[in-house]
């Protein structure tokens, strides 16, 4: 039982050993540096500091106690990335600022030269009653340079604490690539979306504009047919009780009223292509003036016929002329 506990403690130990292990050497390595420290500043030069991978530099304002011996009133100190990925820009945060004294100032540079003697440029120029800057990044590939200064050494009116990281550059301005994924699917998917009911609606509506165009056609040819079977079979009128010879009997004879079939002494009117039925036997319908003429001269006619085949009367006969013996034919023989 013993040796089972030890075991099992061992084993505990072993695990919590590199768990710390594991989070010290993930966790990013300091090195701090005092700008009032005569061993760092050192009199009229610029030291230079090389920042490696996984590495992260502290800069304070003050690390040597008040009237120390070793306080530096100048203090230059140059920081430059040494990464072998490719995070040659500096990312500078201050985390803490102040100067009280106007007699201190604090100006900050970069460079692409590690002597500052070329393309200088002036980033920040800080004194007294000035609240803390924002965090910003060097240009990448330049070098940053620290310039504290001091009209004396024992002036501790200010203080600060500024983080310098390496980094890529500065953060892309934007929305990231996944929120930029997920907009294109779905504006690609809207416009398939779109795209697929415009078709379909164009689709519906040229089969519908082709269902009209095939029912007007439909209804344009029944219309020519029936104007053309009504012209063709309506050739005959129906009887007409009136003298054949009446010119208003032969107008509806071999006029627009035409029929091929009888009706039983109905007369066929028609009227923008309706047709209606007449009964001649109403009293109301009056028959055509011609055929009253007509029938007063078939009666003086008959009448006139008849006189003349009658054999003449005696007074007729006696004022007949008489005809010459030798031209009568009575006589010849005698």
């Amino acid at each position: 039982m013993k040796n089972l506990c030890d075991r099992i403690f061992f084993f505990v130990s072993f695990l919590s050993y590199h768990w710390c292990y594991s989070i010290s050497a993930s966790e990013p390595q300091f090195q701090k540096y005092g700008m009032d420290d005569s061993n760092v500043c050192l009199k009229d030069t610029k030291t230079l500091f090389w920042i490696n991978d996984g590495t992260s530099v502290i800069v304070i304002g003050k690390d040597t106690p008040p009237l120390s011996a070793n306080a530096a009133a100048v203090c230059k100190l140059i920081f430059g990335s040494k990464s072998e990925k490719g995070m040659n820009t500096l990312h500078v945060n201050f985390e803490s600022f102040y100067i009280n004294d106007c007699a201190i100032s604090l100006h900050l540079h970069q460079s692409p030269s590690s002597v500052f003697d070329a393309d200088v440029e002036k980033i920040l120029s800080l004194s007294c009653e000035m609240p803390k800057p924002a965090a910003f990044y060097t240009k990448e590939g330049n070098l940053l340079m620290l310039s504290l200064d001091r009209e004396d050494q024992y002036m501790r009116e200010y203080n600060f604490r500024i983080n310098i990281t390496l980094s890529v550059g500065p953060p892309k301005t934007g929305p990231s690539t996944a929120v930029l994924i997920i907009v294109a699917v779905a504006l690609l998917s809207a416009i398939v979306i779109i795209a697929f009911v415009i078709m379909k609606y164009l689709k519906l509506k040229r089969e519908v504009w082709r269902e009209r165009r095939a029912e007007r056609a439909i209804v344009q040819a029944i219309h020519v047919y029936n104007s053309q079977e009504l012209h063709h079979r309506d050739t005959h009128y129906t009887s007409v009780p009136s003298s054949r010879h009446c010119p208003t009997h032969e107008r509806l004879q071999y006029g627009s009223n035409q029929h091929n079939g009888s009706h039983n002494g109905s007369l066929i009117h028609g009227d923008s292509g309706n047709l209606y039925n007449i009964d001649y036997s109403d009293s109301d319908i009056q028959q055509p003036l011609c055929e009253l003429d007509e029938n007063i001269l078939n009666e003086s006619n008959r009448q006139e016929s008849d006189s003349q085949s009658l054999p003449p009367s005696y007074e007729e006969a006696l004022d007949m002329p008489k005809p010459s013996l030798p031209e009568s034919p009575i006589y010849a023989n005698t």
